[in-house]
């Protein structure tokens, strides 16, 4: 991997011992780790001699061990596999490692003394990003879908979706949410060779700023505390570099896939890029690697919880530990901030490296960008939607019902996302104002009302794509799913 340092800087990757993580003591430890953090049990760390590399090269990440998933391939896998050879269309398994992340909270909600009318947490408050690296996509992605259908109906879950995320999980309970993730990882874990987590570890009494900008732009301080918040739209990709880093002999076929994000330019960023990662708008439900990683970044937070354990890499080696993939762990702190505070304002321009084809959904008097609440790289009801003002993940918070999440909750928004896992390709609902050079050859345009199908003909005189009603695509659908 190119050298991630900025210029004129250079951050050896070392690590220090650690004792409980967090507050002043991991703080002050943050200076001597690379730009991705580090934790112990790793090679330089306690505990860290017993630990070997595999051939995924992460530095003492994984533990050595033979693939169970390749030892327990079924009779049926075997002689698909047979058949293949002999028919000479073998082809190699695809390894993805795909990322998501989640806000980590702990403490009540209350008035936020800089934003009055607005709530946050009052304790302790991160954030948290997790990715799953699968040796073998398409194993997985059949393990994964057939073992929700079968949950789903053991836990009452009414819904035409290949499978679910976190938020509509929550929908229908916390303690259901938990139980369902849980079984489905723990059914499938053998298709999962090893989960990575990083988190955020400033202390703000410490440093009680952050300095951004610098770079054509005026720098500026920002309060820790709001910096963090600021993190979330953009931490799915911090942690996939974070996986980059640690990973010096990653593949140079590993399928990077990223849930959406909205960032401000980044040195994390710019080094990531150069591995061309995919980008998919409403990754968690459609694409099933990171919905994995969504489901993995709630139950880390809610076995956190439970146990009664803090946010540190120990303990969440511990709550992972009955488990048969491996755990890795990683930290930005101060130590690495130069690579995760922005240095522009310029937004980040993921548009070359959104997944495609894109199923763009247009409704009719959808032209106000506040009904999508947070924007596409963060949903209104994302993660902790309809979570209660307490720091238990997944608790009910009542919210009012927005034209957007009543958008997803249509037979034709079901179909939308059905369209683009059938795809391998992402989602939006389409606006005008944002999306139409975003749109490409192979793309589909499924529309809802007279003016937004005029938008999807005129948009055909430019792409080759297929423009649909969503009345038809909901038969289209149905006729496959029956």
């Amino acid at each position: 991997m190119p050298n991630a340092s900025p210029p004129g800087s250079q951050m050896p990757y070392s690590r220090r011992p650690e004792e409980g993580g967090g507050g002043k003591e991991r703080d002050e430890r943050d200076a001597s780790i690379g730009p991705c953090g580090g934790s112990s049990g790793m090679p330089g760390g306690p505990g860290g001699a017993r630990l070997a590399p595999t051939l995924l090269g992460w530095r003492g990440i994984w533990r050595q061990r033979d693939s169970d998933c390749r030892r327990r391939r079924s009779d049926g896998a075997l002689r698909a596999l047979l058949i293949a050879i002999i028919a000479g269309s073998m082809t190699a398994a695809v390894q993805v490692a795909a990322f998501d992340s989640k806000p980590f909270n702990r403490g009540a909600m209350a008035e936020a003394r800089d934003a009055p009318g607005e709530e946050k947490y009052t304790g302790h408050s991160t954030q948290l990003g997790i990715g799953a690296v699968i040796p073998d996509e398409a194993a997985f992605t059949r393990a994964f879908v057939a073992e929700f259908d079968r949950l789903k109906g053991k836990f009452d879950i009414d819904t035409d979706l290949p499978f679910m995320p976190t938020n509509g999980l929550l929908k229908h309970g916390r303690w259901k949410a938990i139980a369902l993730a849980d079984r489905l990882v723990s059914s499938i874990q053998d298709t999962i060779e090893g989960v990575y987590c990083s988190f955020v570890t400033l202390s703000p009494k410490m440093h009680p700023t952050v300095p951004v900008g610098g770079n054509g732009d005026s720098t500026r301080a920002v309060p820790t505390r709001s910096f963090i918040d600021r993190l979330g739209p953009m931490f799915s990709y911090l942690t996939a570099q974070s996986y980059v880093y640690a990973n010096k002999r990653i593949p140079g076929d590993t399928d990077i896939r990223i849930d959406s994000f909205t960032s401000k330019q980044t040195r994390a960023w710019d080094t990531l890029a150069e591995h061309r990662p995919r980008v998919y708008w409403r990754g968690d439900e459609c694409d099933a690697a990171i919905a994995c990683a969504d489901l993995l970044a709630f139950l880390t937070d809610a076995k956190l919880y439970a146990s009664r354990l803090r946010l540190e890499p120990d303990n969440v080696r511990r709550v992972w530990e009955p488990y048969s993939f491996d755990v890795g762990v990683s930290v930005y702190g101060h130590g690495n901030l130069w690579s995760y505070a922005w240095y522009s304002n310029k937004p980040v321009d993921v548009g070359p490296y959104v997944a495609k084809p894109t199923v763009f959904l247009s409704i009719d008097d959808l032209a106000d960008p506040a009904l999508e609440g947070a924007g596409e790289g963060r949903d209104d009801d994302d993660d902790d939607a309809g979570v209660a003002r307490t720091a238990a993940p997944g608790d009910a918070r009542p919210r009012p019902i927005s034209f957007h999440m009543a958008i997803k909750r249509s037979d034709t928004y079901v179909a939308a996302v059905r369209r683009a896992f059938e795809l391998s390709g992402s989602l939006k609902i389409f606006k005008l104002d944002e999306d139409v050079q975003s749109v490409r050859d192979n793309d589909v345009f499924v529309y809802i009302g007279d003016k937004s199908k005029r938008v999807g003909k005129t948009l055909r005189h430019s792409a080759d794509i297929e423009v649909v009603s969503g009345l038809e695509l909901r038969r289209a659908i149905k006729k496959v799913t029956n």
